[in-house]
């Protein structure tokens, strides 16, 4: 994507291009994050000069030169910028390219003073009052933003690498000053969670989700020696679909099979009837962010096992909120897509076959990588399953 000059970004912040060229590079601004973020720069810094502004008025508006030094400090270049935009409003009506040009002398002054001092108290200041910056709070320390080195913008400069991941073409990295670099336009939250998992080399996984698996519970049958068979998906699971499919091992001799799902009170909310296949979708939407429990009776001629039986688990499954499902949406919106992203935010929420899915795929471009093979770790030994793919159903033999 090709960017907007200097003089369009200062020109659009001014108000001075005319109409078409002001409609054209609001609609490239609306659909560019590079260069929203450089008008964003300008109009923050544009703010907080006004005050300087007003002490400066009273110089001749002739006298540009007695309010530039020779070595001048971004204050007082804003001030410089600020005091020109008042001659040049007064004479640009009619002069278009006047203006331009002018802004294109202003904004060169400007990342001239930025260069030469890159004041970090500056930078801090900025970032208080922007809503959108990538400067992340934690405890005892903060996170911001690396530099932006494709934009040309200065940022916090870069310390040394301490962290780093190839993430499906992105380079993501972290540094001893506490820079994220790689996801500078992602959400704060979402970088937040992306430093920490580098940091400490550890995923954050859902407790509830946890708690799912190695239940015991009431919705369990009798032990029957020889003639027992297995529920297989979903069980101590959290699962994204409102209408799952409940899927099972066959149980040799049936001659039917019925399913029964209830709620958290273990309330009975449906029951398929008579199947003869080993899988069964739930007839209506479920509600998200609500745990079920669920069983099958398989039937034999002259008698019925009912699965889980002891000492086997309650097979429960809890489904994704609908905060949690949207966030998932969006990260998938991300270009490039990202799999470490994808990765933290499924264990976060209790997906944890799609997250281990996410970093074997972020390992195959990270072969050697400590901090890949910390977080599927870390995935491992807290007891989420490895990634497997559920058996179809199949006919009754």
């Amino acid at each position: 994507m090709e960017h907007l000059s200097a003089a369009q970004l200062v020109g659009y912040h001014e108000r001075v291009l005319v109409a078409d060229e002001l409609q054209r590079v609001g609609r490239h601004i609306e659909n560019c994050d590079r260069c929203r973020r450089l008008l964003a720069r300008i109009e923050q810094t544009s703010a907080t000069a006004d005050s300087l502004w007003q002490e400066l008025s009273g110089h001749n508006h002739d006298s540009i030169g007695i309010m530039t030094p020779a070595q001048p400090t971004p204050r007082q270049a804003r001030a410089a910028i600020i005091h020109l935009k008042y001659v040049v409003a007064s004479v640009n009506r009619a002069r278009p390219l006047l203006a331009i040009g002018a802004g294109i002398a202003l904004l060169a002054l400007l990342v001239v003073a930025v260069v030469r001092y890159r004041p970090r108290a500056l930078h801090e200041q900025t970032a208080q009052t922007d809503g959108t910056s990538n400067r992340l709070p934690v405890p005892e320390a903060s996170i911001s933003a690396g530099p932006d080195t494709r934009s040309g913008t200065s940022l916090p400069a870069a310390g040394v690498i301490v962290a780093s991941v190839v993430d499906n073409g992105r380079t993501v990295s972290i540094d001893d000053h506490r820079n994220l670099n790689g996801f500078e336009g992602l959400p704060g939250d979402w970088q937040k969670s992306i430093f920490s998992a580098m940091e400490h080399h550890r995923l954050h996984l859902s407790a509830e989700a946890l708690a799912l698996k190695g239940q015991p519970g009431n919705l369990r049958g009798r032990p029957e020696a020889g003639t027992r068979f297995e529920l297989t998906s979903p069980v101590g699971d959290v699962i994204e679909s409102i209408r799952p499919v409940l899927s099972w091992h066959a149980l040799d001799g049936a001659v039917s099979y019925e399913v029964n799902l209830f709620d958290s009170a273990y309330r009975a909310i449906a029951s398929s009837g008579p199947l003869t296949r080993t899988e069964w979708t739930v007839p209506f939407a479920l509600q998200r962010g609500r745990v079920y429990s669920w069983q099958v009776t398989g039937r034999l001629r002259d008698s019925e096992v009912i699965s889980p039986s002891f000492p086997a688990p309650e097979a429960r499954f809890m489904i994704v909120e609908a905060s949690s499902a949207n966030d998932l949406r969006r990260a998938n919106a991300v270009r490039p897509r990202s799999q470490l992203l994808m990765a933290l935010l499924y264990a976060k929420v209790g997906l944890f076959q799609k997250a281990e899915g996410e970093l074997r795929l972020l390992r195959t471009h990270n072969p050697d990588s400590k901090l890949v093979k910390d977080l599927l770790q870390s995935l491992r030994a807290a007891g989420a399953r490895q990634l497997v793919v559920p058996p179809c159903g199949s006919a009754l033999h």
